[in-house]
Parts: C-alpha cells; structure tokens; sequence
C-alpha cells in the first residue's frame, strides 16, 4: 500500500540521518530527518532527533522548539492513549451492569 510504503522510505531516511549524525555530517542527517517527518509527520520521535542535532550544531533557538515540540506531540500522545483506554474501561462497566441484570433475572 501507499502508507506501507511511506512508513518504509521513512525508516530508511531515518536510519540513514542516523548514521549521517554518527558521522558528523548534520546537516545530511537534518535532511533526512526533514524528509522522513514529511513522510510520518505525528512522530515525535523525529522532532526528538531533529532538535539534538539542532542542538549540536549550536542553533539553540531552533533546538528549543523542536524539543518543545517533541514534548507536546507525546503530551498527545498521552491524551489520546488515557482516553481510549477511558472509553473501554466505560465499555467494559457498561456490560459488566447489563451482565449482572441479566444474571440476576435467571435467578
């Protein structure tokens, strides 16, 4: 599929932006790291990778950002993972009481 493969050029990106940065070339690596968050824009991990080498590359300003927005993506990432399991917990109390009327009127 389309996703399939965009998750795959993705992880390649990322896989080569890694070994750029265990190189020392970071602004190969940026590119990479730039090209494969087009590719899978929601993981934060990738901001993460992005703000270190902004990092070591003394651009605090940028860095700050990107870490700050690596932050706030797993904030969400948070949210969205309580809430789902907030809404089966509900599923899961809601059969529970219709289960125990049930069993009760076979008594």
């Amino acid at each position: 599929t389309t996703e399939g493969r965009a998750s795959s050029m993705a992880d390649m990106l990322l896989r080569e932006g890694d070994d750029l940065v265990a190189r020392g070339d970071f602004n190969g690596a940026l590119n990479r790291y730039d090209r494969a968050q087009v590719l899978r824009g929601g993981d934060a991990l990738i901001d993460y990778r992005i703000a270190t080498v902004l990092d070591k590359q003394l651009r605090p300003i940028e860095a700050q950002i990107r870490y700050q927005l690596f932050l706030h993506k797993l904030e969400l990432e948070k949210i969205r993972a309580v809430g789902e399991a907030n809404a089966m917990l509900a599923n899961a109390i809601a059969h529970a009481k219709e289960r125990i009327i049930v069993l009760e009127r076979n008594r």
